[in-house]
């Protein structure tokens, strides 16, 4: 495969994980228990920079889990990327961009994420299987430009 293709594929494999923010962010909304999130709308967030996907959930909501689209400050942003870099690169065995506040007088959890649709409930680390596929197809990309420019 030439390099010009490699790198459009590449390309196109980076817009399609949102990687590169051509397209908006798309998160679930609504208000539902677990078996019903399958049934939520995703909605594409504001086209603006620095909004994330949030799930919230406790704090007598019952089973019931929030979920929204919600635009954050330029530090908070910041940090919810390096957090999710550090996740991915397994560095930490927890996910710090979920954290206990008070929404209304509750005590709720409060998890964002700002991958397309990731405030599922499936994964609490949602880039693992993004970052393990953005380097094989790195490798698949700079392999073979390697074994024919080195050596």
């Amino acid at each position: 495969m030439d390099l010009k293709r490699t790198l459009v594929l590449f390309i196109a494999f980076l817009i399609d994980e949102g990687a590169l923010s051509i397209k908006p962010l798309s998160c679930f909304v609504g208000l539902g228990n677990r078996s019903a999130r399958d049934k939520q709308p995703v909605i594409a967030c504001p086209e603006e920079k620095r909004y994330v996907c949030v799930k919230m959930y406790g704090g007598g909501m019952g089973d019931q889990i929030k979920r929204y689209c919600e635009k954050l400050e330029p530090e908070e942003y910041e940090e919810l990327l390096d957090n999710e870099a550090r996740i991915a690169e397994e560095l930490i065995d927890y996910d710090p961009n979920c954290i206990k506040t008070k929404d209304r007088g509750r005590e709720v959890f409060k998890c964002r994420c700002s991958t397309n649709k990731c405030n599922s409930g499936n994964s609490i680390y949602p880039k693992t299987r993004s970052s393990f596929a953005l380097s094989l197809c790195l490798a698949t990309i700079i392999l073979p430009y390697l074994s024919k420019n080195v050596g």
